[in-house]
């Protein structure tokens, strides 16, 4: 374990200084504030008919303002995920092929485990897709800060009001499905990575094992949210890709029985456990694999060896 943690540092600091995270992870709260500001000059030159509305919401908030709170913490949970994921997921397959190309890799197997190689990557892009999450929330809520009063949106009285009736117990659940939901993700990529020669043909199949089902909770959002005990919102919540984001949004229109949610974390946690173990013995042969993409026949045979 001490040699992940080592590798882990390694990733972590090296990928810091890659030009592509650093340029990507500004790139996103630039927007935010152009965006932003685009929108408190346009605000300027026309009175919001909204603003009188809102601010009598917020002097005496209705139930259903107060249930919109958990549910709006969840949405941004979900959104948040699924970006992070199509972002940092690439991410991590493209540093695997990159490093497999290069060769670079069996210069590291020379002196660590495959095992403790892959475990290592996949905590490091763990720690890289949450300082990345902080980095976005914080930027945000200054953006909210700074211009909100620019946009006519009593700032202070929605702060206020997001704090009052902020549900802590489900904000705790969240940042864990969020977690467990990314090294679960950041595990499959690193997994993937060892079996491809290249970046487009990773890319392309990671968009339909991991991508897809990831964004499909966010797709069945009204669906999910007003019948979050239906089957199909019930069945994803098991289902390891879709389980983060699923149970992020049914849990802020409910209070899921205990065993609901202990369940779906079990199976988070032992998904992610299992392909850890099996992304480390396909790791252990298909980086040293040259010249093609291992065939589903194949990985199928490392797993077993």
């Amino acid at each position: 374990m001490k040699k992940a943690l080592k590798i882990a540092l390694w990733e972590f600091s090296g990928t810091l200084k890659n030009r592509q995270f650093v340029l990507f992870t500004t790139i996103f709260p630039i927007l935010i504030l152009g965006f932003g500001i685009l929108a408190s000059v346009l605000a300027q030159q026309q009175t919001l008919p909204h603003q009188d509305i809102l601010k009598q919401i917020l002097s005496n908030p209705s139930e259903d303002v107060q249930k919109a709170v958990p549910q709006f913490l969840a949405a941004f949970f979900a959104f948040i995920f699924l970006f992070v994921v199509l972002f940092s997921g690439t991410f991590v397959l493209q540093t695997i092929v990159r490093e497999k190309q290069s060769r670079v890799v069996e210069i590291l197997l020379a002196a660590v485990s495959p095992k403790d190689m892959i475990v290592g990557k996949i905590l490091a892009f763990g720690a890289l897709g949450i300082v990345q999450t902080l980095i976005w929330v914080a930027v945000g809520l200054l953006t909210m800060i700074l211009i909100g009063p620019y946009l006519g949106l009593p700032v202070g009285p929605l702060l206020g009001l997001l704090l009052a009736y902020m549900p802590w117990g489900k904000l705790i659940l969240f940042i864990v499905y969020f977690v467990l939901g990314y090294l679960f993700i950041a595990s499959f990529s690193a997994g993937m990575g060892a079996t491809m020669t290249d970046v487009l043909s990773g890319q392309q199949v990671q968009s339909l094992i991991i991508a897809l089902p990831s964004a499909l909770p966010l797709m069945l959002f009204s669906v999910i949210i007003q019948s979050q005990d239906s089957f199909l919102p019930t069945l994803l919540s098991y289902i390891p890709p879709t389980i983060a984001g699923t149970m992020m949004l049914r849990l802020s229109v409910a209070d899921l029985p205990f065993w609901e949610v202990g369940l779906s974390l079990i199976i988070l946690l032992a998904s992610i456990l299992i392909v850890m173990r099996l992304a480390g013995k396909v790791f252990e042969v298909g980086i040293l694999m040259y010249g093609k993409s291992a065939s589903l026949k194949e990985i199928w045979r490392w797993i077993r060896s």
